[in-house]
């Protein structure tokens, strides 16, 4: 059975569930396209997704399964706390490091498919938070394929969408709505350039988060990894700054600040809890040191007791004011943003 003509790679995030059901419950089961489906959930938890496009559109979903073939017609959901990939021409499942903070995630999707698809590639990126897809997107269009973003104002959550419309990454910008019909345009599009095409630089050697094997790294970052404390290497690609360790977590730079803002806020709120315990240690230090008539003693830990207390009131002041309202979501600059789709097979 030969691969589908296309490759529909689908990542979102927060917000996501909507417009992927708009998108799917539109197109026709007889497109010569499978899809491949991303969405960030907890990874302690079961998602029931296929189920839930089986009930809602025409198209078979199916919880991927590493090393199967790939059907026109269908829908491949990514597990719970593994990466999607397409290797080799076939389903890929694998427990690689997290990318983005996220496994599954959108750019490890996005980049497999660029690799094994070429032309043939198409990625769409839908409501969510941060900024997984958007490096995945500027594979897939490298490799001649198509990039899409939601339309952010219509989008729950337009963060996610939103950069890649402003990094250049997404070739259209499009509601849900108007991402069906493209799929049903170019689904039914005769395009004799597509036959057999593949990427560019197609490679089966991927590593364990969908990266070419030989992936070089860049200059290292005066930043450690999150995750597991390594050094971080630099790595520019086009427009974007990323950065990723030895083994394998990889960062944008917008993820890898939050990672960092959880970090420190973890930090501080330790610092204190603990002030807070040495307070209150030495105020009970001074009653016992008081109560005994050791006056020097009861002295010399009251004041410690005092200097525990505003300590700990700073750090609280510095935790409020870590992450002040930053404002709407979306970008007024972008409000009615709506490209139509390019040209590109």
């Amino acid at each position: 059975m030969a691969v589908p003509r296309r490759i529909i790679a689908i990542g979102g995030s927060a917000g996501a569930l909507d417009p992927l059901i708009e998108i799917l419950a539109k197109v026709s089961p007889n497109l010569d396209m499978a899809y491949f489906v991303v969405i960030h959930f907890p990874s302690n938890r079961t998602s029931i997704l296929p189920a839930l496009l089986n009930r809602t559109t025409r198209l078979r979903a199916v919880y991927a399964e590493d090393g199967e073939k790939i059907e026109r017609g269908h829908v491949y959901v990514a597990r719970s706390d593994r990466h999607l990939i397409v290797n080799d021409g076939r389903v890929g499942v694998i427990n690689g490091p997290k990318e983005n903070a996220s496994r599954p995630s959108i750019d490890v999707l996005f980049r497999s498919v660029a690799q094994a698809a070429g032309r043939r590639a198409m990625g769409v990126v839908l409501s969510g938070l941060l900024d997984d897809g958007t490096a995945g997107l500027l594979s897939i269009a490298k490799q001649g394929g198509r990039t899409v973003a939601q339309e952010p104002e219509e989008a729950l959550f337009a963060e996610m969408p939103r950069n890649a419309i402003i990094t250049g990454k997404a070739g259209s910008v499009l509601s849900a709505s108007a991402i069906a019909t493209y799929l049903e345009e170019i689904g039914n599009a005769q395009d004799t350039r597509l036959n057999g095409a593949v990427g560019k630089n197609a490679r089966p050697d991927l590593d364990t988060n969908g990266m070419p094997d030989d992936e070089p790294f860049g200059a290292p970052s005066p930043f450690v990894c999150p995750e597991c404390q390594g050094t971080l290497w630099q790595l520019r690609d086009d427009t974007l700054e990323r950065y990723r360790c030895r083994v394998g977590h990889a960062y944008s730079e917008q993820t890898l600040w939050e990672q960092k803002s959880e970090s420190l806020e973890a930090a501080l709120w330790a610092a204190a809890r603990a002030l807070k315990e040495q307070a209150d240690l030495s105020e009970r230090i001074a009653e016992n040191a008081r109560s005994q008539s050791k006056n020097f003693l009861a002295k010399r830990f009251e004041q410690k007791h005092r200097a525990a207390q505003e300590a700990e009131a700073t750090v609280r002041d510095v935790l409020l004011g870590l992450r002040p309202n930053e404002g709407p979501d979306i970008d007024p600059a972008m409000k009615g943003q709506v490209q139509e789709p390019s040209q590109r097979a």
